[in-house]
């Protein structure tokens, strides 16, 4: 990475572009890290819901998005 700095600044833009995206592939934004460990306690504790109820569900309630 030392020798970035060496580099002609259109190189160096272009690793900066690259490290940048790079990085936003594999960022996790904390909300979404939170749910992901919930998710996993929730498969741990049993506290699922069955593809049977998913299915049910939408048609016994309406939905105002």
């Amino acid at each position: 990475m030392d020798r970035v700095e060496t580099w002609p600044k259109e190189a160096q833009d272009a690793a900066f572009d690259s490290l940048s995206s790079i990085e936003e592939d594999w960022h996790i934004d904390p909300a979404l890290a939170e749910d992901i460990i919930r998710s996993r306690e929730d498969i741990k504790q049993g506290r699922v819901t069955s593809q049977d109820e998913l299915i049910v569900a939408p048609s016994k309630e309406r939905y105002d998005l």
